[in-house]
């Protein structure tokens, strides 16, 4: 029997963006920038962390490490003296580094929001020193960045033009596609408040990927102009439709922070393409996987859907419910077997939208014509709720745990074959632990499993007991990776 061993290796750098002065007062960092490298700082007590989810404001991390003494600014201190919120955290990881002939992949990069600092003293007369340094991915700056009506303000004024995204922040007054809104928005505000720090090697702007995103969404200017009250945040998930109708979040690349915005890549349980492009798939080999737990519940069963466009309705949701029920089959998919009325009753799934289509305009002959066209993207929107939740009774979410895997992040497909039969597991939720000299995890929270979808189409691979093709691979075999 050969057993494969790994050696994972990690590199923790500490980058100051901000400095003290003698009264205790902080500023930016102005000299040229230090950094420290806290590898020599990690014992087998310490513990690394970092997580990432879906449509979540920002990543989290978390990283404990032996209290020492550190020289900086010709002054020895403990780091728990040195580090301070708003410095940078750079974490590079691998599983098995010579694959990369060199410097680590680059795993997560955040900013310091918390600097803890525990002291005790163990039985045998010990003392124990540790230092915590916790914080947030570059989503911390999306959820900084507010914009705030308050009466009175000479910066408020632009609330009673109806124009303060483009008075303030040069976004112009239009019915722009929702990608360009999101790219506007954090290009010009998001980018614009990290810029002016100075710092691009340290704290690089955002990327921005909006190739996934609906070209015929339309955002409607008498929201997100009038009425932009709230986080940075809180306006892209608003007008990006962030939730049911598109997906957001980060990945941390060389190049800086890249925020990805686009339609869920999901596929119905017969293997066809929803929408979106194909999502990256990462193979993972069974004996890596330590845990595994999966579920499946009609909790989320839907067999009717209604979508709510309150900002751009020209009649009344009543009557275009009514419209819907007549004009609109596709509002009802009672029959389909996986939600079929007669095992599940009427389940209704109601969602609200905040996009749109462009209006033809004024006159009185366009007016029947706009009426169409709203009939029209609304069963468009229908439809992709419909294809993304027929299939729900079927497919499992869950968790699993598996060797340490730098290259499982949100928004992949992890595939996992076990004998003849190949499960995909969406990735919602992904957490890196990594002890030294101890061990390396990742644990992936997931969503629309096949693992049962392909457990009822054995059959036509032959396999007549899909137990049996389970022993020996995954948590059931006897030796792991």
């Amino acid at each position: 029997m050969t057993i494969q061993i790994f050696t994972p290796e990690i590199s923790v750098i500490l980058k100051k963006t901000t400095s003290r002065d003698q009264s205790g007062k902080s500023e930016r960092y102005t000299a040229g920038a230090k950094e420290f490298d806290l590898k020599p700082f990690l014992t087998e007590d310490s513990a690394i962390t970092m997580s990432r989810q879906i449509n979540a404001p920002a990543g989290t991390f978390q990283i404990s490490v032996d209290d020492r003494g550190v020289t900086h600014d010709r002054t020895l201190d403990s780091l728990y003296g040195i580090a301070e919120p708003m410095d940078v955290i750079e974490i590079r990881m691998a599983r098995s580094p010579h694959e990369y002939q060199g410097k680590l992949p680059l795993v997560f990069r955040g900013v310091i929001t918390e600097v803890r600092r525990d002291e005790s003293m163990s039985q045998d007369g010990k003392p124990n020193r540790t230092v915590i340094l916790a914080g947030h991915d570059w989503g911390k700056f999306l959820q900084i960045i507010q914009e705030r009506y308050i009466r009175g303000n000479p910066l408020s004024e632009a609330w009673l033009s109806g124009l303060v995204m483009q008075i303030h922040y040069d976004i112009k007054y239009g019915v722009y596609p929702a990608g360009e809104v999101i790219t506007q928005m954090v290009q010009k505000i998001g980018n614009k408040f990290i810029g002016d720090y100075g710092l691009p090697d340290i704290i690089p702007p955002f990327l921005i990927d909006v190739s996934g995103a609906d070209p015929s969404d339309m955002v409607m200017p008498q929201g997100y102009q009038a009425f932009p009250d709230g986080t940075l945040w809180g306006f892209l998930q608003t007008y990006g439709d962030v939730g049911p109708f598109y997906e957001l979040f980060l990945d941390d690349t060389e190049a800086g922070p890249k925020l990805i915005y686009r339609k869920p890549p999901f596929f119905t349980a017969d293997g066809d393409m929803i929408h979106g492009t194909l999502p990256e798939s990462v193979n993972i080999d069974p004996s890596q996987v330590q845990r595994l737990s999966v579920s499946r519940s009609d909790a989320d069963v839907a067999n009717w859907v209604w979508i709510n466009m309150r900002r751009i309705s020209l009649i009344s949701e009543r009557n275009a419910i009514l419209m819907s029920m007549a004009e609109n089959p596709g509002a009802s998919f009672m029959d389909y077997p996986n939600c079929r009325r007669e095992l599940y009753g009427i389940r209704t799934m109601t969602v609200e939208t905040n996009h749109g289509f462009m209006f033809q305009g004024a006159p009185k002959e366009q007016k029947a014509i706009d009426e169409t066209n709203m009939a029209n993207y609304r069963e468009k929107k229908t439809r992709q709720i419909r294809l993304s939740n027929m299939d729900n009774s079927v497919f499992e979410t869950g968790s699993m745990t598996i060797a340490g895997n730098e290259k499982v992040k949100i928004g992949t497909n992890v595939r996992i074959q076990r004998g003849r039969t190949i499960s995909l597991y969406y990735a919602q939720s992904v957490t890196h632990s990594f002890r030294p000299f101890k061990s390396f995890t990742t644990t992936v929270q997931f969503i629309r499993g096949t693992g049962f979808v392909n457990r009822s189409s054995n059959d036509q691979l032959g396999i007549k007991a899909p137990y049996l093709e389970e022993i020996g691979h995954g948590p059931y075999e006897s030796t792991k990776a």
